[in-house]
Formats: structure tokens, C-alpha cells, sequence
């Protein structure tokens, strides 16, 4: 099982962005949820679930923590990511850095597992 999270402080390798014009135009795209993957809430624990045609093709489940489960669910297709950010800097004692980083981080991993893509 491979486990997501995003809160407070470092939670993948840090994303080298190579430029802040790329950083900036991150933050004003939009995500929209793949339907090759699923969220269950499981007891206390939001988990995705790809969706293979064969047990066999499935590389894993993944568990969100609190913080990334609430992220998930405001990943509509309309808010972009820096609206996503501002959320959470309002609802959870996070500076913007490390909020900033930790989402950069939490969507990189969402779009590897092929979880999320971009709004068209």
C-alpha cells in the first residue's frame, strides 16, 4: 500500500520547478478526478482505488490522510489550484510555504497514479 498525505511539513521529494513562470501557471490550472480511479471512505480513512479490468493490473490502493482526503474532495474541475491552496490556508494553521509545497507535491503524486488530469 502506498500512502498519500499532505499536512503540516515535507511529505514527498521536494518538486523542482525549473522556473516560477511554470510555478505560477500551476497554480492557475484546474484538476478534474479520472473515473480509472475511486475514493472510499473505509472506516476513519479516505483510500483511492484504481480501476483495471484485472486484479492483476492494479499497482495498489492508496490512503489519504485528513488533510489530503479534504484536498481530494475539493478537486471539481472549477477551482484552480491556488483557490485549493487559499482553502487550505484558511481552514487548517499552515504558512503558505510549506502549504504551497506540500499541495505542489500532493498533486504531482495524484497525477502520477494517473488519479487526476487537467481541466479542459
Amino acid at each position: 500500500m502506498v500512502i498519500i498525505c499532505a499536512g503540516v511539513g515535507r511529505i514527498f521529494g521536494r518538486i523542482d520547478m525549473e522556473r516560477e513562470t511554470t510555478k505560477l501557471d500551476f497554480y492557475t490550472k484546474r484538476f478534474v478526478k479520472q473515473e480509472t480511479v475511486v475514493s472510499r471512505q473505509v472506516a476513519d480513512e479516505c483510500i483511492l482505488v484504481p480501476i483495471r479490468h484485472q486484479a492483476s493490473e492494479v499497482d495498489g490502493i492508496y490512503s489519504l490522510s485528513t488533510v489530503a482526503a479534504w484536498i481530494w474532495e475539493l478537486i471539481d474541475g472549477e477551482r484552480s489550484v491556488s483557490q485549493i491552496r487559499d482553502a487550505v490556508l484558511a481552514r487548517f494553521d499552515v504558512d503558505v510555504e510549506t502549504a504551497s509545497r506540500d499541495i505542489e507535491e500532493f498533486f504531482e503524486q495524484l497525477v502520477k497514479i494517473g488519479a487526476i488530469g487537467e481541466s479542459q
